[in-house]
């Protein structure tokens, strides 16, 4: 979840860098506007100094282009001059100085300014809607961008207290019958095997809850991130698993180099525990356990019961069991938890299975 508001914090930066380059275009805009205005002073053509009309510029500009077709007239300011400038269809001009009759014929190659000046008028408005649309159309696609993560977020975190909720139903559900049945009995002895339903039913919550406890820990705690060597964790994760791998009697090959791996030491530790557990649990008795440690590679494979290939693509979700009638050997929070902590270091983790030939899964570090 906290990978998920990291990404819609992201976009919605992305959403006001969108915003304030629209208002920066619109105020470059403005700026340009302004500047064309300054060129265009009709209120000057009233200038008593003025030695020629604009009616008798605009004659001259006729008679010194008689094969062209008036387009516009306008009065200029230009360096301090007035200025009557007539422009016809096939973009000549002729400016003629209203103060001293001076008449001057500028090259078809504007300035930059009035390049961009011309019609502005006609122009802004369009310019400034086409502007404010894309961005208003660019703002609700980063918008949406935002959103998505968030309510992703939320679906899973209801999935997540669903899950939760149906996982513990079932224990509880069988420990309230069984402690039922023995509370209306007569006799004070308590059978063997009710006491062993009792036990594993008690184990199954304590390894849930811990795995519960283990993925809050995870989004949220601080990482001591340092180089950890690697054999040391695996033989700690081994001695906490004998029970289950001499139960059936694994044998266990490994390949361990030297080289550190730059991790916090829980995570490591974690990673070890659910893979080398899943291991053990599902392997079959007399079974082999191979871990595999190069390059930066770790790889954890046994000789199990195998998974089907339409439940690989799941066994790395939260409370997915690949399957059901198994429902006691584990919670399906194990390999959830393992690949949330690749993600947190960018590492890759694969599994493939055959059934009835075993499982690897392999972690690729970077």
């Amino acid at each position: 979840m906290t990978n998920d508001f990291k990404k819609a914090r992201r976009n919605l930066s992305v959403l006001y860098l969108c915003i304030i380059g629209s208002v920066i275009i619109l105020f470059t805009l403005l700026v340009i506007y302004q500047a064309n205005d300054s060129f265009s002073d009709p209120s000057v053509a009233t200038s008593e100094d003025a030695q020629v009309t604009a009616r008798q510029a605009k004659e001259i500009a006729e008679r010194m282009t008689p094969d062209g077709i008036v387009e516009s007239s306008e009065y200029e300011i230009e360096k301090g001059s007035l200025y009557f400038t007539t422009v016809f269809t096939d973009e000549r001009e002729v400016k003629v100085n209203l103060l001293t009759g001076d008449v001057h014929t500028p090259s078809s190659n504007v300035g930059i300014v009035e390049s961009l000046t011309d019609d502005f008028e006609e122009r802004i408005v369009s310019i400034a809607l086409f502007v404010f649309m894309l961005s208003s159309l660019l703002s609700l696609y980063v918008a949406q961008r935002t959103l998505r993560p968030i309510v992703e977020s939320i679906r899973k975190q209801k999935q997540f207290v669903s899950d939760t909720a149906h996982e513990l139903r079932n224990p509880l559900a069988a420990l309230h019958a069984r402690i039922e049945s023995v509370s209306r009995t007569s006799t004070v002895s308590i059978e063997t095997d009710v006491l062993q339903d009792l036990l594993a039913e008690t184990k199954h919550l304590i390894v849930m809850s811990e795995s519960l406890l283990a993925l809050e820990r995870n989004e949220e705690k601080s990482k001591q991130i340092a180089p950890q060597a690697v054999a040391p964790f695996i033989d700690s994760v081994l001695k906490r698993l004998y029970g289950e791998r001499s139960e059936k009697q694994i044998t266990l090959h490994t390949d361990i180099d030297s080289e550190p791996l730059l991790i916090d030491a829980l995570d490591l530790e974690t990673i070890f525990y659910n893979l080398l557990h899943n291991a053990f649990k599902f392997s079959l008795k007399d079974g082999a356990v191979t871990i595999l440690w190069k390059d930066h590679t770790l790889t954890v494979s046994d000789t199990g019961i195998g998974i089907a290939n339409e439940h690989i693509a799941h066994i790395f979700d939260r409370f997915y069991k690949a399957d059901s009638s198994r429902s006691k050997e584990g919670n399906g929070l194990g390999l959830a938890l393992v690949r949330e902590i690749c993600e947190k270091y960018n590492a890759k983790i694969t599994a493939t299975s055959t059934l009835g030939k075993g499982t690897k899964i392999t972690i690729q570090f970077i």
